[in-house]
């Protein structure tokens, strides 16, 4: 075999190397974007519960109540293996704030109109149960941003 083609195979063989390693990380990168967006619309089915069972607590509407939060915590359990252990967390102080707002209705209803002692109790009760709902529903897309967001892929 002449020197030439020793010397151009010397050269040609680390750049087909090179471009098998350059196709590799885009290989690997673009499975990585394809589950990303893979996972998105489950996610997004955890997001978007979360979020009704919050305005439906939030304003009253007791026709959606139940279903909304039957919807919310079977998306809930999907969530343990879309989102990492902070998600998750929140979604259980959701869940913890939402049941303490239907005791503190519940109460309320039972009281009723009397003018009893406990009647501002119990409206306080609501009050602060509601109050802590619209802290959690401010905080419901700094959550879930860093899981949904596409742009950073």
């Amino acid at each position: 075999m002449p020197v030439w083609l020793q010397a151009l195979f010397g050269i040609v063989t680390p750049i087909i190397v090179a471009a098998g390693v350059a196709v590799a990380f885009q290989q690997r990168q673009l499975a990585h974007r394809n589950l990303k967006h893979a996972l998105f619309d489950r996610r997004w089915a955890v997001y978007a519960a979360t979020n009704d069972v919050l305005v439906s607590h939030m304003n009253w509407s007791d026709d959606e109540q139940e279903v909304r939060l039957a919807e919310f915590l079977r998306r809930k359990m999907d969530a343990q293996f879309l989102f990492g252990i902070a998600l998750r967390q929140y979604l259980d102080s959701v869940q913890t704030a939402v049941n303490q707002y239907c005791a503190a209705v519940r109460i309320h209803k039972r009281i009723g109109p009397s003018p009893d002692n406990e009647r501002p109790a119990a409206e306080a009760a609501v009050l602060s149960a509601s109050d802590a709902l619209r802290i959690l529903h401010h905080r419901l897309v700094e959550q879930f941003r860093p899981s949904l967001a596409l742009d950073k892929t």
